[in-house]
């Protein structure tokens, strides 16, 4: 059981790895995708909201999956 909670708090913090970058590079001002608009400032208007939020919740995916990796068998 114990090795089962260890390989899912893995995945969750690769989960959340993966998803802090997608919103990361994704994000119109520190991304790569600020090139592509017309408008960066009405870009980054519409998008810091949803960006942090995406961020915050990726990162505590990753943090709960690092804290089920650290947890010893009871």
């Amino acid at each position: 059981m114990d090795r089962q909670i260890k390989k899912s708090g893995l995945s969750l913090a690769l989960v959340g790895g993966l998803g802090t970058l997608f919103f990361w590079l994704t994000d119109p001002i520190h991304g790569f995708v600020h090139k592509t608009f017309d408008n960066p400032v009405d870009a980054m208007n519409e998008a810091s909201i949803s960006t942090l939020a995406g961020i915050a919740i990726s990162l505590g995916i990753l943090f709960l999956g690092l804290w089920m990796m650290t947890r010893r068998s009871t």
